[in-house]
C-alpha cells in the first residue's frame, strides 16, 4: 500500500525486496528485519590475515589504558615480511575499515572512537588492543540490528552521560562525544546527558506525528538517581546558574507533564558500552 500511494505521486519503479545496500545486508524475518553486515566483517577479516584469529570476548578489555606516550612506536616493532612504515598504515586502514561497522554494531562505536584518537602515531600496544577488536569481529560476524514489525509505538530514550533512543523495541539513534563544557560535578554531567537525550526525544517524537504514526504514551526517559533528582528540582539555586537555561527546559516538561522520568538501576542502564570498556560479565 505505502508504495502504491508514492507511485501514484511519483515515477518510481519497484526492483523488489532489498537484499544488500552499502555493504548492509538486509534480512527478512518472521517479525522484521535485521540489518546485518555479516560479509563485510569476514571480507575485513580475509584481507587482514584474521580469519583463523583466536576469539575475543569482548572489543576492548575493561582494563585498556591507552595515552598518547603509552608504548613504544610500531616503527620499533621487527616484523617478517612487514616494513615498520607498512605496519603502521594496515594499522590505520583497519581503523578505516571499522568505522563503518557502527552502523550496525554500536556496541563496538566507543572502541572504534578510542582507537581513532591515537591514529596519528599508532603504538604497539595499540595494535594489540585492535588485534583483540578483530578478534571479537570475528566470533560474532552475524550481530546486526533488528528492525522489529511487532514493537508498541512508544518512544524511549536512555540517558547517561551518553544517549540512545529506541522507537518501541527497536534502537533507531545514538550517540555519544565529549561535552563541549566542564560541569563541576557528576551530576551536572548527567544531567546535560539527559538535556541532550531530551532534544532527540522530542525530535524523534515529531517526526514520526508528522509521519503520522500515533504515539500512544508521553516519551520516557530512563536515567541514573542524579538527573532524576536534578531534573524534579525547580529551584535555580547558584549551584546550577552556570548550566544554559535552555537545558531546564527539560524541568518544564517533566511538570506538563509531556515527559515522563524513570530510574534505571546501573546493571540495566544500555548505554554504559557508549561510555566505557566494560568487563566480560557487564559486556
Amino acid at each position: 500500500m505505502f508504495h502504491e500511494c508514492l507511485t501514484s505521486h511519483f515515477s518510481l519503479k519497484s526492483l523488489g525486496l532489498v537484499g544488500y545496500f552499502l555493504d548492509i545486508e538486509v534480512l527478512p524475518t518472521s517479525n522484521g528485519y535485521v540489518l546485518s553486515q555479516h560479509k563485510y566483517v569476514n571480507d575485513l577479516l580475509d584481507r587482514f590475515d584474521m580469519v583463523d584469529a583466536h576469539l575475543a570476548p569482548s572489543p576492548l578489555s575493561s582494563s585498556a589504558k591507552l595515552t598518547i606516550a603509552n608504548g613504544s612506536p610500531l616503527g620499533y616493532l621487527t616484523i617478517i615480511d612487514c616494513s615498520p612504515l607498512a605496519y603502521v598504515t594496515m594499522c590505520k586502514q583497519v581503523l578505516g575499515y571499522v568505522q563503518y561497522l557502527p552502523c550496525t554494531r554500536m556496541h563496538i562505536a566507543f572502541t572504534v572512537n578510542k582507537f581513532s584518537k591515537f591514529m596519528e602515531a599508532p603504538m604497539q600496544l595499540y595494535w594489540q588492543h585492535v588485534k583483540r577488536l578483530l578478534c571479537y569481529l570475528k566470533g560474532t560476524p552475524s550481530l546486526g540490528l533488528l528492525l522489529s514489525s511487532t514493537t508498541t509505538p512508544s518512544v524511549i530514550s536512555f540517558a547517561n552521560s551518553d544517549w540512545a533512543g529506541y522507537y518501541g523495541s527497536i534502537l533507531i539513534s545514538w550517540k555519544f562525544k565529549k561535552q563541549r563544557l566542564v560541569a563541576q560535578s557528576s551530576t551536572k554531567v548527567k544531567y546535560r546527558g539527559v538535556a541532550h537525550a531530551t532534544f532527540e526525544l522530542f525530535r524523534i517524537r515529531n517526526l514520526l506525528c508528522e509521519l503520522h504514526q500515533p504515539i500512544l504514551s508521553s516519551p520516557v526517559l530512563l536515567c541514573n538517581l542524579g538527573g532524576i533528582n536534578f531534573s524534579a528540582n525547580l529551584i535555580l539555586h547558584s549551584r546550577v546558574k552556570n548550566l544554559a537555561l535552555d537545558y531546564l527546559f527539560v524541568r518544564e516538561l517533566i511538570q506538563s507533564p509531556t515527559l515522563v522520568v524513570h530510574h534505571i538501576p546501573t546493571t540495566h542502564q544500555l548505554t554504559y558500552f557508549l561510555t566505557k570498556p566494560l568487563s566480560i560479565t557487564r559486556f
